[in-house]
């Protein structure tokens, strides 16, 4: 699959950076700017619900980027929650207002497949030192898969996998489309 590129970090509003745990965020503004959707770091980091204990949850990135992202699809798939916590409880509610639902997630090879410029996840992902991490997806390179948010830059299938499914990180993907 052919990558694209999303716009830089360095190009991001430095409110989106100078916040705690600013991945949901950041991966939130590279996918609207992607998109062409104009949106501030305040209107954006009201939207995902970003705070500074908990960071953004997933549910919480679905609704900003259909709310802040003007008619782009969203698709949301997290494994269950027993024990969420009352911004998630408000945030599906405010989900199926406006037609998220929460689905089971595919296996990576099936989110993977998807990925081009029309179709971007952003992944929830265990990173170093055990803290979730967001990440677009843009491509992948044979075996590598092309994460542009993130220190990395590349991982290998088998490596993500691992980090998407390892304890105490629900596995957690955003499909976006454009149209």
């Amino acid at each position: 699959m052919s990558p694209f590129e999303l716009p830089k970090l360095s190009e991001a509003p430095i409110a989106l950076h100078a916040v705690d745990g600013p991945c949901g965020p950041l991966a939130a503004w590279g996918v609207l700017q992607h998109f062409r959707k104009r949106t501030s770091a305040t209107s954006l980091l009201k939207a995902c619900r970003h705070t500074h204990q908990h960071g953004t949850f997933a549910i919480a990135l679905a609704v900003a980027i259909h709310e802040q992202g003007h008619g782009l699809g969203v698709e949301f798939y997290s494994e269950a929650d027993p024990d969420m916590h009352f911004i998630e409880v408000e945030c599906y509610g405010r989900a199926a207002e406006i037609g998220i639902y929460r689905n089971e997630p595919p296996a990576l090879d099936s989110i993977l497949a998807k990925v081009n410029s029309c179709c971007i996840p952003i992944i929830l992902y265990n990173a170093e030192g055990d803290v979730g991490h967001y990440s677009p997806i843009v491509g992948i390179d044979g075996k590598w898969v092309l994460l542009p948010y993130t220190d990395e830059k590349f991982m290998l299938k088998e490596e993500l996998q691992i980090r998407w499914s390892a304890p105490g990180i629900f596995r957690q993907c955003i499909l976006i489309h454009g149209s």
